[in-house]
């Protein structure tokens, strides 16, 4: 698993770097951490977790984990 961290970015920074991120890696990759924080991230973190923030075609699901300042993305 790979991970990106946008802590301290805004939404639109944030979803301009995972969907270059996503885009950039390899097919092999088939999970991403995204760590965005959750204490004065919330914003940020229910934008990235919302169903239609981030385009990216191979998405296949986010999943939420016990830690709140993460979501990994389950890819194609």
């Amino acid at each position: 698993m790979v991970e990106l961290d946008v802590h301290g970015m805004t939404k639109d920074q944030a979803k301009v770097e995972i969907e270059k991120f996503i885009a950039r890696l390899s097919n092999e990759v088939k999970e991403v951490r995204i760590i965005h924080g959750f204490h004065t991230g919330s914003v940020l973190r229910e934008s990235i977790q919302s169903t239609h923030f981030i385009r990216s075609k191979r998405i296949k699901r986010k999943k939420l984990t016990m830690n709140r300042g993460e979501t990994i993305f389950e890819l194609y």
